[in-house]
């Protein structure tokens, strides 16, 4: 064990376990890593995608653990992008924290993964503490008939942000979500490329799909058009019906090879009768903004028994005359092209239709066929500003609410695309989820309601004609700067969960983002690079924070009385604690201020400061008790104090009137539920106030130890906790039902953390 003496700058941290928590050490031999769910999603350089797709190709089923090497860059909280030199997976069951923050919508992690965090109270306006904002000398805002002008305001606030663990944010803080840097052009897009790769995938598809000779799938077909049905036609041509099926519901299949012709400058399908489109599309602006009337008004759909045959459609209000002249005009201009125009008055509807083949397919490609699976290529996301201007001004022009440059999105890998894009022109904005009269959840995307943000958005967006509301005002709840914008935190809750987890180690800045907000990446890895700068890793160092007691004895005075919990992160009475006496200087410090303390600890040394201990109007003391078996304590636990002794010091501090709760858990299967009876019959004698009871909550690294241990001693076990941990095994639940029972025939109150 690496030893380390340190100094801290503070002591005495708000906490969710209680008022305050205090740590005089850092380090121990149990680490708790830090993760979040599967669907959350991670910005890369490939666009947004959910953390277990990125990692889940690097692991085998069922597998878990770290994996080193390249994975590829995503960005940091800095809004660079950085490459990834780990990637983590293991099984979780336990608490869940779900944060609701105002304008993205929501972020889940594990209670301790740390988040970027700013305090609320250090970004509100010196002038009028309903506004946050940074500071901008451009900007006037006001609100409740006041008008606040920032050119006059020389208030400096603190801009830097803070790690906070997930369990201790609350409405006090405002969350981070940085905005990319990176900028990177493209001048065209090469369509011989992406009709190439079109062909690949419908000529992959009908080889895999194509089970039957040609021949029988032509008869199949026929006799489908004669209104036969399945079973007969099975019947007629002795086959399967599933296959008869599959055919029916016209799966691709190439009765001739597809290629590409190139002709002067252009690019058709060799079973097509039309002239193609352009090798190279011009990205430019009247693309982009073509592209933006696709993304909200069009479509592509196929033609039935002909794979290579695409159709796309605009469809526009006959009323929006501007936007239907435009549409044709892009369409002729950029792809030379002539679509055909179809009116339908009873629906007051114009349908631009063009039938090419390779347009349908490009478009398809690019941005996908139908409303709910649009998106923009990941390389879009970086376009330079004026570029991703012209983009925006064709989707709301095309679909948008005028009265709020308001969007409403039904896909939703498009409506986080627009988002970043927003982000980079620097409007602040909110994403809602909306289910109202639809059968599937649309996204709802605005800019924050302020004549600030909406004036600016409108001078973005030129060609839309947009009124600025009458009122000025509007509070200012977030705000957004060059870097990041800044969200306020509307709800903290926490949820059980159970599955498999993930986490990256990022180099050179240990961070990333989680549905775009920034969090920190493997605790134990920024731990022991960034802030200890150990070279040990975690669980093999102990840092001792040796000014610990003058630290608090500075901060006490400044902080209303409250419960302390000690401690929150390591062992209080870990063995260095008899040579440093740290705690015993603190809990000196809290008595004459008479702070409630609990404490909670696996060592009998806690009984070296019974004097003091019994001096609080207000103390307690937990004890983590696993099992009374000596063998099994030893094998698991070899560091703390033996079961005798932890027994007696529960014995001595009931005696003296501390009041004494047992952390039970994590419950062992199989060992620490042999003596279920003798275990609750022992904590009844002792007079125990309360057992806490937990199940065993694996984190990265944990199973790879208890494994050696099962192996080594209780060989006989290992697939039996294989099967409880990562299975839906209900041995947790039986043991909840055989406590409850036990707990109720004797009187103890029991409470279960899962």
């Amino acid at each position: 064990m690496n030893v380390r003496e340190i100094e801290c700058k503070s002591l005495l941290n708000e906490s969710k376990l209680a008022d305050y928590c205090i740590n005089c050490y850092v380090g121990c031999e149990h680490c708790c890593k830090y993760c979040i769910p599967p669907e959350s999603l991670i910005l890369t350089k490939g666009g947004l995608i959910q953390i277990s797709d990125f990692i889940d190709k690097y692991f085998d089923i069922g597998e878990y653990g770290i994996k080193n090497g390249e994975f590829g860059e995503v960005l940091a909280h800095n809004g660079k992008f950085k490459k990834t030199s780990a990637v983590m997976r293991h099984f979780y069951a336990g608490k869940m924290a779900k944060i609701k923050a105002g304008y993205f919508g929501e972020l889940a992690l594990t209670p301790n993964h740390k988040v970027f965090a700013l305090k609320r109270e250090d970004l509100l306006c010196h002038f009028n503490p309903s506004v946050v904002c940074y500071p901008n000398r451009k900007k006037i805002v006001s609100t409740h008939m006041k008008i606040i002008d920032c050119k006059k305001c020389n208030y400096r606030k603190n801009l830097a942000p803070s790690l906070i663990p997930a369990a201790e944010l609350s409405k006090d803080y405002l969350l981070l979500v940085p905005i990319p840097k990176i900028t990177e052009d493209m001048k065209f897009i090469n369509s011989y490329k992406i009709l190439s790769y079109y062909i690949q995938k419908i000529t992959h598809k009908a080889g895999k799909n194509r089970m039957l000779p040609l021949g029988v799938i032509k008869k199949i077909k026929d006799l489908h058009k004669n209104k036969m049905s399945i079973s007969k036609i099975a019947r007629e041509l002795n086959i399967d019906r599933a296959s008869v099926s599959k055919y029916i519901k016209n799966e691709p299949s190439l009765s001739s090879p597809v290629f590409l012709v190139k002709n002067k400058g252009k690019i058709r399908f060799s079973c097509s009768k039309g002239n193609g489109i352009p090798e190279l599309v011009k990205l430019d602006n009247n693309f982009l903004k073509l592209a933006g009337y696709y993304l909200s008004e069009g479509c592509v759909y196929k033609l039935k028994d002909r794979v290579t045959s695409r159709v796309t459609t605009f469809t526009f209000n006959q009323n929006e005359k501007k936007l239907i002249e435009e549409t044709i005009r892009l369409i002729k201009n950029i792809f030379d092209i002539e679509p055909r125009i179809t009116t339908i008055p009873e629906n007051k509807a114009v349908h631009i239709i063009v039938h090419s083949a390779e347009l349908g397919a490009f478009f398809e490609d690019l941005f996908g066929s139908k409303s709910c699976d649009k998106r923009i290529p990941e390389s879009f996301l970086f376009l330079p500003t004026k570029k991703q201007s012209a983009l925006i001004t064709g989707l709301i022009l095309g679909d948008g609410y005028m009265k709020n440059l308001g969007l409403c999105i039904t896909s939703k890998t498009l409506a986080r695309q627009y988002s970043i894009m927003l982000l980079r022109l620097g409007i602040l904005h909110g994403l809602s989820i909306t289910k109202k009269n639809r059968k599937s959840p649309a996204f709802y995307i605005r800019p924050q309601d302020n004549s600030f943000t909406l004036s600016k958005f409108a001078n973005i967006l030129k060609e839309i004609k947009f009124d600025l509301p009458k009122k000025k005002l509007l509070i200012m709840h977030g705000d957004i700067n060059r870097d990041f914008a800044i969200v306020p935190i509307i709800e903290n809750r926490f949820y059980n969960f159970s599955g498999f987890v993930y986490n990256l180690s990022v180099e050179n800045d240990h961070s990333y983002t989680s549905n775009l907000f920034a969090v920190s990446n493997c605790y134990a890895d920024s731990i022991t690079k960034r802030f200890s700068q150990h070279a040990n890793p975690w669980g093999k160092f102990v840092d001792v924070k040796i000014n610990a007691p003058e630290v608090l004895g500075e901060e006490i005075s400044k902080k209303a009385v409250g419960r302390v919990f000690i401690s929150s992160l390591t062992d209080p009475y870990q063995p260095l604690e008899k040579k440093y006496r740290l705690m015993r200087k603190c809990l000196e410090i809290l008595l004459k201020h008479q702070f409630p303390i609990t404490i909670q600890t696996k060592s009998s040394l806690v009984l070296r400061d019974l004097d003091l201990i019994k001096q609080f109007k207000d103390s307690e003391v937990g004890f983590t008790v696993t099992s009374l078996d000596e063998e099994t304590r030893r094998n698991f636990e070899p560091c703390s104090s033996p079961v005798e002794e932890k027994l007696e010091a529960i014995r001595i501090l009931k005696e003296n009137g501390i009041k004494v709760y047992v952390f039970f858990g994590p419950v062992l299967p199989h060992l620490s539920d042999r003596d279920l009876n003798g275990f609750f019959e022992t904590m009844f004698r002792l007079g125990v106030d309360e057992v806490l009871v937990d199940r065993m909550n694996l984190k990265p690294g944990v199973w790879d130890s208890l494994s050696v241990v099962l192996k080594k001693n209780y060989p006989e076990l290992v697939e039996k906790w294989r099967e409880i941990l990562f299975s839906k095994s209900d041995y947790y639940k039986e043991l909840k039902e055989k406590i409850w029972k036990i707990c109720e025939e004797k009187g103890i109150k029991c409470v279960f953390c899962y």
